[in-house]
Protein backbone atom coordinates (compact mmCIF):
# COMPACT_ATOMS: atom_id res chain seq x y z
CA UNK A 1 0.00 0.00 0.00
CA UNK A 2 1.01 3.39 -1.01
CA UNK A 3 0.43 6.80 1.52
CA UNK A 4 0.04 9.99 -0.25
CA UNK A 5 0.08 12.77 1.96
CA UNK A 6 -1.28 16.18 0.96
CA UNK A 7 -1.98 19.48 1.65
CA UNK A 8 -4.09 22.10 -0.05
CA UNK A 9 -6.00 25.08 1.26
CA UNK A 10 -7.16 24.88 4.70
CA UNK A 11 -7.00 21.32 4.65
CA UNK A 12 -3.95 18.39 5.20
CA UNK A 13 -5.17 14.49 4.49
CA UNK A 14 -3.92 11.61 2.67
CA UNK A 15 -4.82 9.12 -0.38
CA UNK A 16 -4.46 5.33 0.10
CA UNK A 17 -3.24 3.13 -3.17
CA UNK A 18 -3.66 -0.21 -2.05
CA UNK A 19 -2.08 -2.13 -4.78
CA UNK A 20 -0.13 0.06 -6.21
CA UNK A 21 1.67 -1.33 -10.04
CA UNK A 22 4.96 0.69 -9.04
CA UNK A 23 7.50 0.14 -6.25
CA UNK A 24 8.04 3.74 -5.09
CA UNK A 25 5.24 5.89 -3.87
CA UNK A 26 6.40 8.66 -6.53
CA UNK A 27 5.90 6.70 -9.11
CA UNK A 28 2.08 5.52 -8.23
CA UNK A 29 1.03 9.52 -7.65
CA UNK A 30 3.17 10.36 -11.23
CA UNK A 31 0.34 7.64 -12.93
CA UNK A 32 -2.40 9.37 -11.18
CA UNK A 33 -1.05 13.01 -12.02
CA UNK A 34 -0.75 12.17 -15.66
CA UNK A 35 -4.04 10.67 -16.29
CA UNK A 36 -4.93 13.74 -14.82
CA UNK A 37 -3.02 16.39 -16.57
CA UNK A 38 -4.28 14.47 -19.95
CA UNK A 39 -7.65 16.52 -19.61
CA UNK A 40 -6.89 19.22 -17.41
CA UNK A 41 -4.96 22.78 -18.28
CA UNK A 42 -3.16 23.11 -14.66
CA UNK A 43 0.83 22.75 -14.34
CA UNK A 44 3.04 20.72 -12.22
CA UNK A 45 5.68 22.03 -10.17
CA UNK A 46 8.48 19.38 -8.46
CA UNK A 47 10.01 20.65 -5.47
CA UNK A 48 12.15 19.36 -3.08
CA UNK A 49 11.46 21.05 -0.21
CA UNK A 50 8.69 20.02 2.38
CA UNK A 51 8.74 24.13 4.05
CA UNK A 52 7.77 24.83 0.47
CA UNK A 53 5.27 21.92 -0.51
CA UNK A 54 3.88 23.61 2.96
CA UNK A 55 3.96 27.22 1.94
CA UNK A 56 2.87 26.64 -2.09
CA UNK A 57 -0.03 23.73 -1.25
CA UNK A 58 -2.10 26.20 1.07
CA UNK A 59 -2.19 29.04 -1.51
CA UNK A 60 -5.29 29.01 -3.02
CA UNK A 61 -6.61 26.71 -6.22
CA UNK A 62 -2.95 24.25 -5.11
CA UNK A 63 -2.36 21.09 -3.39
CA UNK A 64 1.23 20.16 -2.24
CA UNK A 65 2.21 15.88 -2.21
CA UNK A 66 4.72 14.98 0.21
CA UNK A 67 6.97 11.81 -0.55
CA UNK A 68 9.13 9.59 1.46
CA UNK A 69 12.85 10.24 0.49
CA UNK A 70 13.69 7.41 -2.02
CA UNK A 71 16.90 5.30 -0.56
CA UNK A 72 19.55 5.28 -2.74
CA UNK A 73 19.87 1.63 -2.40
CA UNK A 74 16.70 1.59 -3.84
CA UNK A 75 17.72 2.95 -7.04
CA UNK A 76 18.71 -0.25 -9.14
CA UNK A 77 15.79 -2.49 -7.82
CA UNK A 78 13.31 0.07 -8.51
CA UNK A 79 14.89 0.55 -12.03
CA UNK A 80 14.77 -3.56 -12.52
CA UNK A 81 11.10 -3.98 -11.78
CA UNK A 82 9.42 -0.77 -12.82
CA UNK A 83 12.01 0.55 -15.57
CA UNK A 84 12.76 4.24 -16.05
CA UNK A 85 12.42 6.22 -12.35
CA UNK A 86 9.46 9.05 -12.80
CA UNK A 87 10.62 12.53 -13.23
CA UNK A 88 12.52 14.46 -10.94
CA UNK A 89 12.44 10.86 -8.44
CA UNK A 90 16.44 10.80 -7.30
CA UNK A 91 18.20 13.40 -6.54
CA UNK A 92 21.36 13.83 -3.90
CA UNK A 93 21.35 16.19 -0.62
CA UNK A 94 19.08 18.91 0.24
CA UNK A 95 17.42 21.81 -1.76
CA UNK A 96 19.11 24.53 -0.23
CA UNK A 97 22.38 22.75 -0.41
CA UNK A 98 21.70 22.60 -4.27
CA UNK A 99 20.83 26.20 -4.10
CA UNK A 100 23.73 27.19 -2.28
CA UNK A 101 25.88 24.81 -4.69
CA UNK A 102 24.39 27.07 -7.53
CA UNK A 103 24.88 30.40 -6.20
CA UNK A 104 28.87 29.60 -5.74
CA UNK A 105 29.04 28.09 -9.26
CA UNK A 106 27.47 31.31 -10.89
CA UNK A 107 29.88 33.74 -8.61
CA UNK A 108 32.67 31.76 -9.32
CA UNK A 109 31.75 31.88 -13.62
Amino acid sequence: MHILPFITMGHQGYFEVENPRQQLEVGTLQQALDAFMSESTCKIDFIHDENVITELGMEKDNIGFYLPVMDKHDLFPTVILDGALPRKTFSMGHSNEKRFYMECRKIKL
